[in-house]
């Protein structure tokens, strides 16, 4: 995945936030990112740099921050096919490299290339099993 795909995904995750809101809640996200309530939820328990705020009744409170974090889970897990831990320490590589702290802004070039070669290289090989997979079903 290039910068500039990397930048277009960010700006329609961006562009579908409702204008004029400091937090979100669970559900907006999860539907923001096209993931479970539960997945969220794990994924802030495995994510030490997810920590959403809590309202007075306990629910949580995502900000922009919080949903750009997300993203980047989002974008590891799903769209590299990396695994809990190896996204856990690339985000953390993202934070140190950062002087802001957040890994909110796209990687470098180089790691886009090494994430865009292995998510090519999954999708190949899940192609190549679906046609292998059909072939046996018609024996």
């Amino acid at each position: 995945m290039t910068d500039q795909e990397l930048n277009e995904k960010a700006s329609q995750i961006k562009s579908r936030l409702p204008e004029g809101k400091l937090f979100y809640s669970i559900g907006e996200v999860a539907e923001l990112m096209g993931e479970t309530d539960s997945t969220i939820r794990y994924w802030e328990k495995s994510f030490s740099q997810i920590r959403p705020r809590r309202d007075a009744n306990g629910n949580r409170r995502f900000t922009p921050k919080d949903i750009g974090d997300l993203r980047i889970v989002h974008y590891l897990l799903r769209e590299c096919g990396m695994t809990v831990d190896g996204a856990r320490q690339r985000l953390s590589e993202a934070i140190k490299n950062n002087k802001h702290g957040t890994p909110t802004s796209t990687p470098d070039k180089d790691s886009v290339e090494q994430f865009s070669t292995r998510a090519e290289v999954i999708n190949r090989l899940r192609q190549i099993r679906n046609f292998l997979t059909e072939i046996h079903d018609n024996l």
